[in-house]
């Protein structure tokens, strides 16, 4: 049996429900948000998906798992050890999805669909190497401006 290939419209036209599917495995806590992620994708879409469709759902599908995993928080939380509240990440990363596009869905992807460096650069279709620089680069200017 052959399936159509899976494309953002799809997603798209699909936006309200992958984020319904999202929601109500969060909620149930038992998983994070990026393998809430990973089943939302192989509920709507099956097993028998390319590697690529399934990160093209995660591109399209990553800036969701954000606003959703930033929404349940409390907005006064600070994120892991340091002083950075949740509404400081928050505002940092729509200041960065509009400064540096590119960096903010490799935040996307990285910490909130739980793609590893490798995987991230895979959706990317950049180095590695690039995508640690990155990340790394990223976490370091949060830091500093932030604490």
């Amino acid at each position: 049996m052959t399936t159509e290939p899976l494309d953002t419209t799809q997603f798209a036209s699909l936006a309200r429900t992958i984020r319904d599917e999202l929601l109500k495995r969060v909620h149930a806590g038992v998983l994070s948000v990026g393998e809430s992620l990973q089943q939302v994708f192989v509920a709507l879409f099956g097993t028998e998906r390319t590697r690529e469709e399934r990160f093209l759902f995660l591109l399209f599908a990553a800036p969701m798992a954000r606003k959703i995993a930033i929404e349940r928080a409390n907005v006064g939380d600070r994120i892991g050890n340091t002083h950075i509240s949740v509404a400081d990440l928050k505002m940092w990363l729509s200041w960065l999805d509009t400064m540096d596009p590119l960096c903010a869905r490799m935040i996307d992807l990285h910490y909130f669909a739980g793609l590893g460096f490798k995987e991230t650069a895979a959706v990317l279709d950049l180095p590695p190497q690039a995508v640690i620089r990155d990340l790394r680069f990223a976490k370091a200017w949060l830091m500093l401006r932030l604490n």
